[in-house]
């Protein structure tokens, strides 16, 4: 339990430390820009892929292995 709450720590912080370093009418006017919202898009796309393609061939190949 404690290594989770270091790695959840690890992953946070710096999004954290960014979002209160800017200032918050900078923030909403980046997260209202095109080019961003268009890269968050990506982003969870490539990730929702590469969490199917593990699912599906990792999952199989684990009970198989085992």
């Amino acid at each position: 339990m404690p290594a989770g709450v270091a790695l959840l720590g690890l992953v946070v912080s710096p999004i954290a430390f960014l979002a209160f370093a800017t200032a918050p009418e900078d923030l909403v006017r980046a997260l209202q820009d095109e080019r961003l919202l268009s890269a968050l898009v990506l982003s969870v796309q490539t990730s929702v892929v590469a969490l199917v393609i593990t699912v599906l061939g990792g999952t199989p190949l684990a009970w198989w292995l085992a």
